[in-house]
């Protein structure tokens, strides 16, 4: 398809991370950084062990952070209004 000829509709806009994703990329990062030999797939793994341990109290926490970064319609229509002014 041509940019031109793009519908508003069929922009594209990121969903927003969930809980574990938001919760695994702080993880990781924060295990590396502690950590600078440790493999960035063993970093995975230690991450997401931590989150198949922790309780619904300690994942509500990263829930709330995740439920923030949620798209409202206005803020859809405002991305989409950018999407198109920048195909132009």
């Amino acid at each position: 398809k041509d940019s031109s000829s793009v519908q508003v509709d069929e922009l594209p806009v990121h969903k927003p991370k969930t809980a574990y994703q938001l919760f695994h990329k702080f993880k990781v990062m924060d295990l590396r950084s502690k950590n600078k030999n440790l493999k960035h797939q063993d970093a995975f793994r230690k991450a997401a062990l931590e989150w198949s341990k922790m309780s619904d109290e300690e994942k509500k926490v990263w829930e709330e952070r995740a439920d923030l970064r949620k798209v409202s319609p206005e803020d859809l229509a405002a991305r989409r209004k950018l999407y198109r002014a920048a195909a132009k």
